[in-house]
């Protein structure tokens, strides 16, 4: 009876489960602790105190060097947001100690980067140099450790984001540039895999970089910036980023003298702020948008924008006065979260102790049943083994006549499979023998192969090697020929075919160049034929925005031939007929990818062509020139379709299907 009330407790008390250890009550607890603490961060900076200070207790209650760690960078950041400086840093040297004792080396990077962000807001309170070169030391302390250890891209980019942003505002501007360029270079490849923090730090890098862009007074490159960040918080719906694009925006077009579209993204910003509810960004994008409606000659516009100001700064200093009555009631309710916390804390310790308690006479009852059962067992299983014995003895005599019996039939039985296991050796070892004259043979035959295959592959190698040397005769006799015929369209006629001879011979260069004779490196190849060609049409890399990206490392040699010359055709006539009289940075775009085949896309920003002419047939058309017949016959020879679209510029679309690409 007592035992069944003992069970009954058991399970009114805790369902059947164990109690949880304390530890695990204390994560639990942290936990919630730390997600209140995320949610008055930014709006209530003394409950976030109180959280931090209340995770730090339990962090000492627990004495485990990684929580306490936390809570100590946990009370730096909230001091830090409170403008407590001095407070702040002390807690991160604090947390350095736990760090250093666990071997954490990506932990102390993030102390390091929140101990230069930290200097840094003190020096632009302060405006003191020597802090601004502190908050850098510790910035790239945390970005060698993040490099050192091969952290995430993001961390790494976050970390050489926080050093450009020191290095501007100690002015070194050109410095700062760089670091914004190659962390956008680390993240922008993996844009498409990234998640929405890393998203938002790009982001953040184009917009920071664009600022040095318009100090610079590089107005479209900056905008071209801003545009790409601008895509990203759409995409992620960052409302506060979004409007400090189009305010910057607006500011790069007004500078521009472009003010009807710098009006336009000004009150694109007004629209953010008022749907963000947040005063101090719309006081201040109401500055940008009465600049552009002044410049515009808009004053009854720019008044409006100035008025709307005035109130808002109104209300703010009504709004600081509030903001003490909040801080007044935000400490009451702490005190009170508090107490609840500490009677909720004593409750569970209490209740754990009782289940404890029970579980422990539960566990002492079941042991004295259990050891009532193996005593009787131990009874049981005694008879038995002496009913066993008297059995033995009185079938032993039966037993061990049978016993020889059964001997006897088993000798006779190993003396047959001894007569069959000497047949069986013999055979095994006769057919061992034929397998390894066999071996042997196709070893010598294997080894005729390879060697054949070797010869085979030397010698198509060397062939390649003279195709190539016999194209690059032919290239130079082209060449020797076109500096003689002067600057005529026969001139142009011939250097146009010596890049075709080039084109072919880059292919025959690379078979010989690599170990497998049927294969190119598509890769390889297309960017030495992009900066052959802009090399022989005098176009510098830094004053042309390419945009190549090939995803098809290696292609048939069959494939790879005519591809080749279709887009030697497509990129020279970008270069002769798209880029010359182009007021903007001449822009190529080309592209290879596998969907379905093979598709390759060669664009620019000139001026365009005529599609219906371009697209007529050749008996229509005497005056189709050389190159789109060639291209047109080396499409029709691959199966390959083309597609031309002029509404931005010049697009050629070229889709090999999937079945010509596969090798004959």
């Amino acid at each position: 009876m007592t035992f069944a009330l003992l069970i009954s407790a058991y399970v009114w008390i805790g369902g059947g489960s164990l109690a949880p250890s304390p530890y695990v009550s204390d994560t639990l607890l942290r936990n919630r602790i730390h997600q209140q603490w995320q949610a008055v961060r930014s709006t209530r900076p003394d409950s976030a105190l109180y959280y931090a200070q209340q995770l730090h207790q339990l962090a000492q209650k627990g004495k485990q060097p990684a929580d306490l760690a936390q809570s100590l960078l946990t009370l730096g950041i909230t001091e830090r947001d409170r403008g407590n400086y001095a407070d702040a840093v002390a807690h991160f040297r604090q947390a350095i100690t736990f760090r250093e004792k666990l071997h954490d080396q990506e932990g102390l990077g993030t102390i390091y980067q929140s101990m230069g962000l930290t200097y840094k807001r003190m020096a632009d309170f302060q405006r003191v140099t020597a802090l601004y070169e502190q908050a850098l030391a510790y910035a790239e302390k945390a970005y060698g450790i993040f490099l050192q250890h091969r952290s995430s891209a993001g961390v790494i980019a976050n970390a050489q984001n926080t050093i450009g942003i020191i290095l501007r505002d100690l002015q070194k501007m050109e410095q700062a540039r760089q670091m914004y360029v190659s962390a956008i270079a680390r993240l922008e490849p993996q844009q498409a895999t990234l998640n929405n923090k890393d998203l938002t730090t790009l982001a953040i890098l184009y917009g920071n970089i664009a600022q040095i862009m318009i100090s610079n007074n590089q107005y479209n490159q900056a905008i071209a910036s801003i545009n790409k960040a601008l895509v990203i918080n759409t995409k992620i719906n960052q409302l506060t980023s979004l409007e400090h694009n189009h305010r910057n925006l607006a500011k790069a077009y007004r500078l521009r003298k472009s003010l009807d579209t710098s009006a336009i993204h000004a009150q694109k910003a007004i629209d953010y702020s008022r749907q963000i509810a947040d005063p101090h960004r719309l006081f201040n994008t109401l500055q940008v948008s009465y600049e552009t409606y002044r410049d515009l000659g808009n004053y009854k516009q720019a008044l409006a924008q100035l008025e709307e100001q005035k109130l808002i700064e109104d209300s703010l200093m009504r709004i600081d006065k509030a903001k003490q009555i909040v801080a007044l009631q935000a400490q009451y309710d702490n005190e009170r979260t508090r107490q609840l916390a500490e009677v909720s804390a004593q409750k569970d310790r209490l209740l754990a102790e009782t289940r404890a308690r029970l579980l422990l006479q539960l566990e002492e009852n079941l042991a004295r049943i259990e050891a009532n059962k193996a005593r009787d067992l131990s009874r049981v299983r005694a008879k038995a083994e002496l009913d066993k014995a008297e059995l033995r003895t009185k079938y032993a005599s039966a037993a061990n006549q049978q016993t020889i019996k059964q001997l006897g039939e088993a000798n006779n039985r190993q003396s047959q499979q001894l007569i069959w296991l000497s047949v069986g050796s013999c055979l095994f070892c006769l057919l061992s023998g034929l397998l390894l004259l066999l071996y042997r043979r196709v070893r010598h035959s294997r080894t005729k192969i390879q060697t054949q295959s070797e010869q085979m592959r030397l010698l198509l190698r060397e062939l390649h090697h003279r195709v190539k040397n016999n194209l690059a005769v032919v290239s130079g006799l082209l060449e020797l020929q076109a500096n003689r015929l002067g600057d005529t369209p026969m001139r142009q006629a011939f250097v146009e075919s010596q890049q075709r001879v080039q084109a072919m011979s880059l292919i025959h260069q690379r078979l010989y160049q690599t170990d497998t004779a049927t294969q190119i490196n598509l890769i390889e190849y297309t960017h030495n034929l992009v900066d052959s060609l802009m090399a022989a049409y005098g176009y510098d890399p830094g004053h042309l925005d390419q945009r190549i990206s090939v995803e098809v490392t290696e292609v048939d040699v069959d494939i790879a031939i005519p591809l080749g010359l279709i887009m030697n055709e497509l990129l020279t006539n970008s270069f002769k007929y798209a880029f010359p009289d182009l007021d903007v940075v001449p822009r190529l775009t080309l592209r290879i990818w596998q969907e379905a085949g093979l598709n390759l896309l060669v664009a620019d920003n000139g001026p365009g062509l005529n599609v219906a002419q371009w697209n007529a047939p050749h008996e229509m058309n005497r005056t189709i020139s050389f190159g789109r017949r060639l291209i047109q016959s080396l499409s029709d020879q691959i199966g390959a379709s083309l597609q031309v679209d002029v509404q931005q510029g010049t697009c050629f679309k070229l889709h090999i299907p999937t079945e010509v690409m596969q090798p004959s």
